[in-house]
Order: C-alpha cells, then sequence, then structure tokens
C-alpha cells in the first residue's frame, strides 16, 4: 500500500493479511492526520485454509513454518475477545496495559471471562485419535460435532463415530455447535491440533485434523488451555 495520504478515513481488509506486521504497516494508513477512521477486517476462520495452501507449497521446512506460525497470530488477533489495541501493543512488546478507550469492536461489549478448558482440550485430542482409527480424514466440523454429541446421521452415525468412547464427552461444556466448532478453531492456532493439506482428484485440496506439536504438552498437563469463547 504505497499511499502517501493523510486524509484515509477507512482502510478495509477484504482478505486476511499473512502477518500482524503486515495488518498493522497497512491499517495504519487511516487517519495519519488524527481524526477519526475505520480499520474493517473482513474474517472468517475457512480464509485461513486457503493462505494454508499457498504457505505449504514452500520448499523450506523452516520458512513454512515461520509463515503458519505468522498467519495463527492474525487469525487469534481476529477471534479474539479482547481489546484489539492491546493485541497490537502486545505482539510488538509495547505498552501491556494501554487499551483503546473503547474505539475498538471488542471494547464496545464486555468480554466474556476466560475459562479453563485443558480438560475439555485432553478429550477432544483424544476423541480425534479415536475418529482417526475409524476415518484417516477428519475436518473442524466433525470433530467438533462428535465431540459434543451431535446427532446427524448424515456426519455421525453413518460413519460409525457415535460409537467411539469419547463421543459426546463436550455435550456440557459448549452452549451450541458453533461454540464447539469455535474451541477446535482455537486449538488449530495454539498448536494443539494442526491441519493438514490433502490434494483431492489431483486438482482440489482440502484440509484434514491431525494432533499438533503441543497436543503432548497438554496431554501431560505442562501447559493449560485458557480462552474466552
Amino acid at each position: 500500500m504505497g499511499i502517501d495520504k493523510p486524509a484515509v478515513r477507512f482502510v478495509i481488509h477484504l482478505s486476511l493479511p499473512r502477518s500482524l506486521e503486515e495488518y498493522y504497516q497497512e491499517a495504519g494508513r487511516a487517519g495519519s492526520d488524527g481524526n477519526t477512521s475505520h480499520c474493517i477486517l473482513m474474517f472468517r476462520f475457512e480464509d485461513r485454509n486457503k493462505l494454508i495452501q499457498l504457505i505449504y507449497k514452500s520448499t523450506s521446512e523452516d520458512h513454512m513454518q515461520f509463515q503458519t506460525h505468522s498467519l495463527n497470530k492474525v487469525v487469534s488477533y481476529c477471534m479474539s475477545s479482547i481489546c484489539r489495541r492491546k493485541l497490537i501493543l502486545e505482539y510488538f512488546d509495547d505498552g501491556f496495559d494501554v487499551n483503546c478507550n473503547g474505539s475498538c469492536d471488542n471494547c464496545l461489549t464486555t468480554p466474556p471471562l476466560p475459562k479453563d478448558y485443558t480438560m475439555e482440550t485432553i478429550n477432544t485430542c483424544l476423541c480425534l485419535e479415536e475418529m482417526l482409527a475409524v476415518n484417516a480424514k477428519i475436518n473442524v466440523k466433525q470433530l467438533a460435532l462428535i465431540f459434543k454429541g451431535s446427532k446427524s446421521k448424515r456426519d455421525i452415525e453413518a460413519k460409525g463415530f457415535h460409537l467411539i468412547p469419547h463421543y459426546g464427552f463436550g455435550k456440557n461444556a459448549f452452549k451450541n455447535d458453533a461454540d464447539s466448532i469455535k474451541f477446535v478453531q482455537h486449538l488449530i492456532i495454539n498448536e494443539v491440533l494442526m491441519e493438514n493439506i490433502c490434494a483431492v482428484d489431483n486438482i482440489f485440496t482440502t484440509t484434514f485434523i491431525t494432533l499438533g506439536k503441543k497436543a503432548n504438552l497438554v496431554r501431560n498437563r505442562e501447559i493449560q488451555i485458557f480462552l474466552r469463547l
């Protein structure tokens, strides 16, 4: 964005930036004259999958991991319910206690309190392992609905997932299916779970879930998972 104009009133991202550094630089074009301006970022979790597919084409394993980590920071920023300004400043190690005084979307409402989801995370990992023993290709929605105890005949019973030991273990942990799906998405960006890219008919690619590099850390109680859902 080579824009040298102080009176930019809106910066609208229709696609997901690949890093918070990229987003911060572009969003900073708004309001450089000191007047009120707006930054709008359109987001849905599926946008991450499109960028992951591009990242996985990298020939360097280290570069791929670095880009994935940077992208996960952007997704975490989008999914967070705490002050946007605080998140940005924390990322750049500057001004942890500074908030936006009500100028971001999150500060216009009361954020939910953080809750310990460590046991739910451990049970989700066990649930995933049991599902993988039945079917090698599991997606976000399938894992979320099975852990919550969905009775969908097409997605659950037809594949025998309702027979696994951890089916429905999370039925009391989430208000609805959307919260359960969001929970699984948080586990992905926190690297407890991992999305893998698989080719379909040598043309299309899709993502399937396996355990991530932090799964054993959670299961061994070396780290805890606190989320605001």
